[in-house]
């Protein structure tokens, strides 16, 4: 059958050619023959493992799909398609995807790789630079590359019922995202940086191991649906501390006096950090108190304050449950003094470690 409709086809010269459902186990070779017209081949529902050597010839495709097939491996002849928009890929047996497959797709707007076995995705995907839309749910993702913020057009991302563990530093490099689709994974915290999506309006990190959301949440106004549910958010309950100030170590107090003189406009102390790289290092990554303003490095003390929903995300649909939003004090004595309410995670910072002292 599949014979008859490609000789059909190379008698018409298509645009478009179709072959879906017709229990293929490998594409005829005459497709080859399409080559300087076929713009959209779908070969999805078969039980294609490969692909004839003459796709490569397909160099005007702008659409493939090769979704609900056999594939073990991305098909090599992908590479030679530069003119490729959409890839669908979905339902298959990838594990991996070989980045010599994808380097060279500069117009590709969707890449769809939904239901495979990816453990990981290739750091060679921020060649991709046009890419709109990535989909790489149900897989067996541990994490994202960092260079997924690379990807200057990036929209859309699905990764949802992977297993991933955190998400890119930087995920605030994606500015135009506006779907985010996280939910089902092992998130412990959210990037801060997530703040900078200013034009996401789509934001789904439910079913994860979020305690709390980072500060800059309630920076994106334009957040419509945010969907946060089953997850062991930390509960309004009062943490006692008998503790009435901390040790800091000589360079943390330090350090601490040089961050205010910078904050307050000092040329010189900004000019003798910045003769040390590790010292500007820490000026530039100094956090402020959320109670009293002054800046701490390595100690802190982690909390958090309960606002409602539509306090932080105006347009977002469920505006009355109060969510833990991050809110670090640089010191016990902010922590213990009144009327603030902010309540402790029982967890007390000091140079990037923890220990259980609220």
């Amino acid at each position: 059958m599949s014979d008859r409709v490609i000789l059909k086809a190379l008698a018409s010269r298509p645009k478009s050619l179709n072959l879906d459902s017709k229990g293929l186990v490998e594409l005829p070779k005459a497709i080859g023959q399409l080559g300087e017209c076929l713009r959209n081949l779908s070969a999805r529902n078969n039980k294609l493992t490969c692909v004839p050597t003459e796709l490569d010839l397909l160099k005007e495709l702008s659409q493939l799909n090769l979704g609900n097939n056999e594939f073990e491996t991305v098909p090599l002849c992908v590479s030679h398609m530069s003119k490729l928009e959409k890839l669908h890929l979905y339902h298959n047996k990838i594990s991996s995807i070989n980045p010599v497959c994808i380097v060279g797709l500069h117009q590709l707007t969707t890449l769809n790789c939904n239901g495979n076995q990816l453990q990981q995705l290739p750091s060679q995907i921020k060649f991709v630079t046009n890419l709109q839309v990535l989909s790489v749910s149900c897989n067996c993702l541990t994490g994202l590359p960092d260079e997924v913020t690379l990807l200057p057009r990036l929209r859309q991302l699905h990764c949802d019922d992977n297993e991933i563990v955190s998400l890119p530093e930087d995920i605030g490099k994606c500015r135009l995202l506006v779907k985010l689709y996280v939910h089902k994974n092992c998130l412990e915290t959210l990037p801060e940086s997530i703040g900078d999506c200013l034009m996401l309006e789509v934001c789904d990190v439910s079913s994860n191991q979020l305690s709390y959301f980072p500060r800059n949440l309630q920076l994106l106004n334009k957040l419509k649906e945010f969907h946060f549910e089953n997850n062991p958010l930390l509960p309004r309950l009062p943490v006692p501390s008998d503790q009435c100030f901390e040790v800091l170590c000589l360079r943390e107090l330090a350090t601490r006096v040089l961050v205010m003189c910078i904050r307050d406009g000092d040329a010189r102390a900004s000019h003798v950090a910045r003769q040390q790289e590790d010292i500007w290092s820490s000026v530039c990554h100094a956090g402020s108190c959320e109670l009293c303003g002054k800046p701490y490095i390595n100690s802190w003390l982690e909390c958090v304050h309960f606002v409602k929903v539509g306090q932080v995300l105006p347009l977002a649909s469920d505006k009355k449950q109060s969510i833990p939003i991050r809110a670090p004090l640089c010191s016990y004595q902010c922590f213990n003094s009144e009327g603030h309410g902010y309540f402790g995670v029982v967890e007390y910072h000091t140079d990037s470690s923890y220990h259980s002292q609220l």
